[in-house]
């Protein structure tokens, strides 16, 4: 590693974090709008297991592009970033969601099914970190844990979903 060779130098390093994070910006909004496009493609397909790998790669799709958005070198996230990291992550999660209610065919099916609902999950979870009032996410947490048959944690969900929304003035 070599040394500075002035107190100004991270000035420089500055800039080249901006230039990678710009880069890093500009790919992912390229990818969220792909998984868009691949996602509407998604919901006209009629056979559920073609449906569910369309879905699935969509979901991935939005979580390269949200990995893209990380800073580097422990800088906070920019606004911008912040913003299209929660869009990236609430739509991989409603994506993963209904992939995971998807009826297909076989274990594989299955369990593709299986890990969808865990993305769900994880991916809603994502998104209270960047929001932490996200009514979004709250209510898909509310609907995963119905399909779980947790009725409890589904109905505290769903109240932090509603208590949120009315704070935002959101339907």
């Amino acid at each position: 590693m070599a040394c500075r060779q002035s107190k100004w130098d991270f000035l420089e390093d500055d800039a080249d974090l901006d230039e990678e994070a710009e880069a890093g910006r500009l790919e992912a909004r390229d990818l969220r709008e792909q998984a868009n496009a691949l996602s509407h493609f998604a919901q006209g397909l009629k056979e559920p297991v073609a449906q569910q790998e369309k879905l699935c790669e969509a979901v991935a799709m939005y979580c390269r592009a949200d990995g893209l958005l990380k800073p580097k070198r422990g800088r906070p996230m920019a606004p911008e970033d912040k913003d299209l990291a929660l869009q990236c992550r609430l739509n991989a999660a409603c994506l993963a969601h209904q992939a995971s209610s998807a009826p297909s065919g076989g274990r594989k099916g299955e369990q593709r099914a299986a890990q969808a609902e865990d993305a769900a999950g994880r991916l809603s979870r994502e998104a209270l970190e960047l929001d932490a009032e996200n009514p979004h996410a709250a209510l898909l947490l509310a609907r995963l844990a119905a399909g779980r048959r947790e009725r409890a944690v589904a109905e505290q969900w769903l109240l932090r979903a509603k208590n949120w929304a009315e704070l935002r003035k959101d339907e």
